[in-house]
């Protein structure tokens, strides 16, 4: 593996070399500069070659689509404009003077009819804050800033999109049925291994980087290609921010949960672009000011960077840098609640990417990085309690450590053979370590009310730490193919090897799409999708030191798009996910934020013989015209396990379930419309309705002992809980200042104050000598006001 890996960093510095290797240029006296875009949509254009006739002088469009060739001889000549997914253009009595000068154009290109290239072929594919010729919009970046969501975040706007569940406190989202776990996210190409901040409310309560930061997002929910790996629900591609020529801005921003500020402009006659984007959460502050539980002080911060360099006209390199930090503690207010929790995490990646384009037809990304993550939770425990004539004392103490890190180095490269052939080929070498450090203490007494003398009744400990090593490596091979005008498929195939799981895996992969002309087409996949258990994933806190082999999932898609004539957008697709060779999966039987779940008295164990995901999914959408805009989505879903039998741990129960019952996330009916209104230019009012049909839960019953009652769990996953329904408000001004731009918003979340059921709390209680279960309700967000606005300044 090391023997590789320093063959891939050759085949990096050979690209590097390539790149660098032109001719020296011709002196003269005039400078050509220009942009190249889509004729229709308007979006820049990579790859461009742009040749000046008769000059032996060439060069090809960077990313932004923009081009420039300096030091020019004089003379009359023809610029050839061409790319092979593009009609070629001449453009004639290009004149240039014996005169230093500039000579700018803007140069806009036709699609060729069905360009194999520009085609959508996988299924189950969004794209967030961005267009492409041939891609179904979804979410754009007005829509993504303006709808309605807590904690203005692009995670929660995306729920709207059918197939994604989300709940309120959290901004981590379910895909069909997969947690999100599931779901791979990246940002300019580099994987990001724990995007969300506050990680104790469910996982995450906000992303790690700021919207405003953010060009477009591409969301796959299923069939994804070979170039994709390791992950079985989805992707979550994120584009950094792409900086203008000759643009240079800075905003800052104040919501009710964040201030932020983002900075960026070019430099070097727009060779070279530089952004910075910072955040500081003050939730802690929000919560001491209201008097709400000042004993919650949860803090975070996040900072990314990127500096973008035009090393020639044909290559990008880039440096980028991201950071995040997390900080939270809680302590208790009385000795029945003797609780205290810290935590601390850390996300920071580094990343150095070439884009290199040597020809129209050749593409080559490559990506050399590095990372770490660290997780810090101590957890605390003194209650006190009275039975008759005792008084007890529970305590003990959690210390939970691990640190990730990762160097990797990644390579894609894409090849238009023809108009009617396109292959690309990846490889990726990862060197990963991780470090555990994990202490329990368990210690339990109690007092004799006469005596006042501390008896103990059992001390209990697990105390491990150990490293964990390995590497990963992978590569795919995909090739798309026009077979006949109507009809194109993709195959391919992609091998992921894991050394400290042992897993060498292959993954056959297959899309298609029909395109009955230009406004309908249909779309189809299959494939397998492996997914290796984290390095630091291992739960400790069962004893356990050793990994499971991957999980596997099965995808069938097929989904038909259609446009219609007055603007309305449709998209009808269903789906089939099969789960094998699944790990136990940990599981609390009521709705809880445990910071340590494996201590909870209601967690359990469910052993998996195969789960099972399918749905249907419309999606309708109507672009803001005569001032509305309206998006309506539908999804009908199941998500089910085939159950072998299920542990509990805290009984030492194991119990065998022959049966199909429904996963923790099987939303079997959701429903979202959003309505927009534009009154007057500068304003835009949001209006959100979602409806779901209840989750799946376990009903407890109560085990009827004297003293020391416990919980039985004959109800697993059989209870539902009532419907969600939620209603959302959201009203945008825009001022124009001098030299800049100020926005501002309002918003309403659950206008109508609805109570939502999120969870039942089992408590048991005490009347004489019985005991009797007591079943509490816990609701989802009230009513929540929020505010914010933003200025920016161009200079």
């Amino acid at each position: 593996m090391i023997r590789l890996l320093f063959l891939l960093l050759f085949l990096l510095l050979i690209s590097v070399t390539l790149c660098l290797a032109q001719e020296k240029p011709i002196y003269g006296d005039s400078r050509l500069f220009g942009s190249v875009v889509d004729s229709k949509t308007g979006l820049p254009i990579p790859g461009v070659s742009i040749l000046l006739v008769g000059s032996e002088r060439g060069v090809i469009s960077d990313t932004l689509g923009i081009f420039e060739l300096d030091k020019l001889p004089t003379g009359n000549y023809k610029l050839l404009v061409s790319h092979i997914s593009y009609e070629s253009k001449t453009i004639k009595n290009i004149e240039i003077k014996n005169t230093t000068g500039i000579i700018e154009l803007n140069i806009k290109l036709q699609s060729k009819l069905h360009s194999i290239k520009g085609i959508t072929v996988t299924p189950s594919r969004f794209t967030i804050m961005g267009t492409e010729p041939t891609t179904q919009q979804s979410l754009t970046n007005q829509e993504i800033a303006t709808v309605p969501q807590v904690g203005d975040d692009f995670f929660r706007a995306i729920s709207r999109l059918p197939g994604i569940g989300s709940n309120d406190f959290s901004a981590r989202m379910t895909v069909r049925g997969g947690e999100f776990d599931e779901v791979l996210v990246t940002l300019d190409g580099l994987q990001i291994y724990e995007p969300f901040h506050v990680k104790e409310v469910d996982g995450g309560a906000i992303s790690i980087i700021d919207v405003a930061a953010i060009d477009g997002i591409d969301l796959l929910t299923g069939g994804f290609p070979a170039n994709y790996g390791d992950k079985m629900s989805g992707v979550f591609n994120i584009k950094s921010r792409q900086v203008k020529p000759g643009e240079r801005k800075f905003s800052v921003g104040l919501s009710l949960l964040n201030f932020k500020a983002l900075g960026e402009g070019r430099f070097a006659n727009d060779k070279g672009s530089w952004l910075i984007s910072a955040r500081r959460g003050y939730i802690d502050y929000v919560l001491k000011l209201t008097g709400d539980d000042e004993q919650l002080k949860p803090t975070y911060y996040d900072l990314y960077s990127k500096v973008d360099y035009q090393i020639k006209n044909n290559a990008i390199i880039s440096v980028n840098f991201l950071h995040a930090g997390d900080k939270l503690s809680y302590a208790g207010v009385d000795k029945y609640d003797g609780n205290s929790l810290t935590s601390r995490y850390g996300n920071s990646y580094g990343w150095l990417s070439l884009k290199y384009i040597p020809s129209d037809r050749l593409t080559i990304n490559s990506i050399l990085s590095t990372g770490e993550v660290d997780k810090y939770k101590f957890w605390e425990i003194l209650n006190t309690y009275e039975i008759g004539l005792y008084e007890g004392i529970t305590e003990y103490s959690v210390s939970d450590q691990r640190d990730f890190r990762f160097i990797g180095f990644k390579t894609d490269w894409e090849y238009s053979a023809s108009q009617n052939y396109l292959i690309k080929f990846g490889v990726e070498q990862k060197k990963i370590w991780s470090d555990y450090d994990y202490l329990y203490q368990d210690f339990y007494s109690y007092y004799i009310d006469s005596l006042r003398q501390a008896q103990p009744n059992g001390i209990d400990s697990i105390d491990t730490e150990f490293e964990k090593s390995g590497n990963q490596f992978s590569t795919y091979f995909t090739n798309r193919v026009r077979l006949s005008n109507h009809l194109i498929s993709e195959f391919g195939v992609r091998y992921d090897y894991t050394s400290y799981s042992n897993d060498e895996l292959i993954s056959p992969r297959l899309n298609a799409v029909y395109n009955f002309g230009d406004r309908t087409s249909v779309r189809a996949g299959w494939g397998y999708f492996y997914q290796s258990e984290g390095i630091d994933n291992i739960f400790i806190g069962d004893g356990e030191t050793d990994f499971f082999p991957a999980e596997k999932a099965e995808h069938w898609i097929i989904s038909l798009e259609h446009s219609f004539k007055n603007g309305i957008k449709l998209r009808l697709e269903g789906y089939y996910k099969i789960y094998s060779n699944l790990r136990p999966d940990m599981r609390s039987s009521v709705y809880s934020l445990d910071p340590f779940p494996e201590l909870s008295d209601y967690r359990t164990i469910f052993y998996r013989a195969k789960s099972y995901s399918r749905g249907i999914e419309l999606y309708l959408k109507k672009e803001m015209v005569n001032k509305f805009s309206w998006c309506l989505s539908y999804a009908y879903a199941k998500a089910e396990d085939s159950l072998d039998h299920i542990y509990f741990p805290q009984q030492d129960d194991r119990r065998h379930y022959d049966e199909v019952l429904p996963t923790p996330y099987d939303q079997r009916h959701t429903l979202y419309f959003d309505f927009g209104y534009r009154p007057w230019s500068n304003w835009l009012i949001n209006i959100a309705w979602q409806y779901h049909t209840g989750w799946a839960y376990t009903n407890n019953i109560l085990d009827d002992d004297l003293y020391f009652p416990r919980w039985t769990y004959n109800g697993q996953m059989r209870g539902r809980h009532k419907p969600f329904s939620r209603v959302d408000l959201r009203i945008n001004k825009y001022f124009k200042i001098t030299k800049g731009r100020l926005t501002t918003f309002i918003e309403l979340i659950n206008v109508l104050n609805r109570k939502n059921i999120r969870a039942y709390e089992f408590k048991y209680i005490r009347i004489g000598d019985n005991w009797y279960p007591e079943k509490r309700p816990e609701y989802w967000l009230g009513i929540l006001p929020s505010f914010g606005l933003t200025y920016q300044v161009s200079f």
